[in-house]
């Protein structure tokens, strides 16, 4: 009996662990499916997500690329395909990048769940206005002018950053998306065409639709749409020099911004705002207030120490120290915008020579002509890589680079950069752009210290004129080119003639406000005029010394100009007005030139 009980044991046991094993292996079985099942959904979800990232870039295809390639090439300016080259890979770029943000912002919500439909909502919408930047811009450029094509390459560099979408952090702080989409979408549609047209150097065209935008985006409503409105129209006002309607617009686009919490938008206003009352018109207390606001809406934002907004706001604080003279200031902010620029847009980037180009003029305007040297060959070599070498802005470089040649003594390497700067702004921008003034009179300047006074004249006079035309009488950079008629005219022993040029020429730089060098320039000109004039008039040569006096005094206290110190002070030894000399300043020898009238 007991032999049988331990039988049966352990065939219950045996049955027992049968059916364990069958139970297991089903659950086993079970839990495969789910898991394949899971599997097989996330990997349907991730290739809806690269599907929608697909299409959502669909407009820009091989047809979109011929057609700007075409448009760009019918202007038949000869570097039209040098353009294309440099425009058409910055447009595969962007459209990579926003394909693949909207693919990974749909992984982040659908596939890893990671964020929620709100914030995808936000990515999409943030990514939408690219994309019409992206076409707007496209369509511009597919019907581009001469205009247009010179802007080409700089405007396609100039896309959003597709970035500050991907951003949670920035994202949910972006105002919450309208409830009438489709109306708020045509007119972001209407203001992207505007951005393009603005971008692409059209203001007439630009400037009508970002008017119609405004009013329509007042009808609309809704907050964050009428900072932009007000953005686009005041940046277009800016650019075609209505600083006055710009400034209101600028304002309102601040404030709008800022309550409605469209802080990208209130940034980039107060930024241009910066400039455009700091520098453009001169008020220098007003702009600095305008970069402290910009700094506050920018911290509000949350913009990282390298967001190139930073950047921006930087580089336009330092042209407002420049034009008031705090050069070290001014440098601090260049290169902090330099190191921005070079981390989030690369050491290639246009931007990165526009800094490169202002620290090279603060090395210029501190004697420092080796540094400037080496900052604007390597600006040169980025704009001729970036927009090719017949773009106007290599042009600006040269221009640059020759004043470093000329002041250091290589004439021949100065007339070969002025003259080709001069060649490459007549071909692209017409003979009468303000720009072939700066090239004329760096010319007329080579050719007064070679003794070429009728070909120094003939430059002024020209460059004269071209300012006169497209900037009116009274702008202070025409004292560039009237200073240079009074030197030419005290250089043939002419006085009198030079008198009434040196006179307008001081009148519109004190009107200007222009301080430094070139105002003690402009009063060491007038002051041998005076002296030299034909009159018998003693105050003449008393103000003469007065003026000389402090021309002196203007080049002592700026660095990089004793040549230009001792010429002064030697022209008032000679006259028994010699200045007290400190008795560490050292003896500096005569620049070549004019000798004094």
């Amino acid at each position: 009996m007991d032999a049988l009980l331990a039988q049966v044991t352990r065939g219950q046991a045996r049955a027992r662990a049968r059916k364990a094993v069958a139970t297991f292996g089903a659950l086993a079985l079970l839990g495969a499916g789910a898991e394949g099942a899971r599997r097989y959904d996330l990997a349907q979800r991730a290739a809806s997500c690269r599907a929608d990232g697909a299409a959502f870039v669909a407009t820009w295809d091989d047809a979109a690329r011929r057609r700007v390639r075409d448009g760009l090439l019918a202007t038949g300016a000869s570097y039209a395909q040098s353009t294309v080259d440099k425009t058409l890979p910055r447009f595969d770029a962007q459209a990579r990048a926003l394909q693949d943000a909207n693919t990974q912002a749909c992984m982040a919500t659908r596939v890893r769940h990671e964020w929620d439909e709100e914030l995808l909502s936000r990515a999409v919408w943030c990514l939408d206005e690219r994309r019409m930047e992206l076409e707007s811009l496209a369509d511009e450029l597919a019907q581009a002018d001469a205009t247009a094509l010179r802007r080409a390459a700089l405007a396609a560099a100039g896309l959003s950053p597709v970035a500050p979408c991907q951003d949670a952090a920035m994202l949910a702080r972006l105002p919450d998306p309208p409830r009438d989409r489709q109306g708020v979408a045509a007119l972001r549609r209407d203001l992207s065409r505007a951005w393009a047209m603005e971008a692409s150097g059209d203001y007439t065209r630009g400037g009508a639709i970002a008017h119609d935008a405004l009013g329509a985006a007042r009808h609309e409503g809704w907050p964050p749409l009428l900072a932009v409105a007000h953005l686009r129209q005041g940046s277009i006002l800016a650019k075609s020099g209505d600083y006055d309607q710009a400034e209101a617009r600028l304002e309102d686009a601040f404030v709008v911004g800022m309550e409605s919490g469209a802080l990208a938008h209130a940034a980039d206003a107060a930024s241009q705002l910066t400039y455009t009352v700091g520098y453009e018109q001169a008020r220098y207390p007003d702009g600095k207030r305008w970069a402290r606001l910009g700094q506050v809406a920018l911290a509000q934002l949350g913009a990282g120490p390298n967001d190139p907004r930073r950047a921006a706001l930087a580089h336009n604080l330092a042209a407002v120290d420049f034009a008031m003279g705090a050069y070290d200031e001014a440098r601090r902010l260049d290169e902090r915008a330099l190191s921005i620029w070079e981390t989030a847009l690369g050491p290639e980037h246009p931007s990165v020579a526009t800094s490169l180009n202002n620290l090279a003029v603060l090395d210029q305007d501190r004697g420092d002509h080796g540094q400037a040297k080496v900052l604007l060959q390597r600006a040169l070599s980025i704009l001729q890589g970036a927009l090719g070498p017949e773009h106007p802005d290599v042009a600006t470089a040269m221009n640059n680079l020759a004043d470093s040649y000329r002041v250091t003594g290589d004439l021949g390497r100065a007339r070969e950069l002025l003259s080709r700067a001069l060649e490459i702004w007549e071909a692209a921008l017409g003979p009468d752009h303000p720009h072939l003034a700066f090239a004329l009179t760096g010319l007329g300047e080579l050719d007064l210290q070679d003794g070429e006074y009728a070909a120094a004249r003939s430059r002024y006079e020209r460059a004269l004129h071209i300012w006169e035309k497209s900037l009116g009488p009274e702008h202070p950079l025409l004292a560039h080119a009237v200073v240079g008629l009074a030197e030419v005219a005290l250089a043939q022993g002419r006085p009198a003639q030079a008198l009434p040029l040196a006179r307008r020429a001081l009148e519109l730089r004190e009107g200007g406000k222009v301080t430094g060098p070139p105002l003690a320039r402009t009063r060491f000109v007038l002051a041998r005029a005076l002296w030299a004039a034909p009159k018998d008039e003693r105050k003449d040569r008393e103000r003469a010394l007065v003026l000389a006096q402090s021309a002196w005094e203007g080049f002592r206290a700026a660095k990089g100009h004793e040549d230009d110190t001792a010429k002064v002070r030697s022209w008032l030894s000679e006259r028994g007005a010699a200045p007290a000399v400190a008795a560490d300043e050292r003896p500096a020898s005569s620049p070549p030139g004019n000798a004094p009238g």
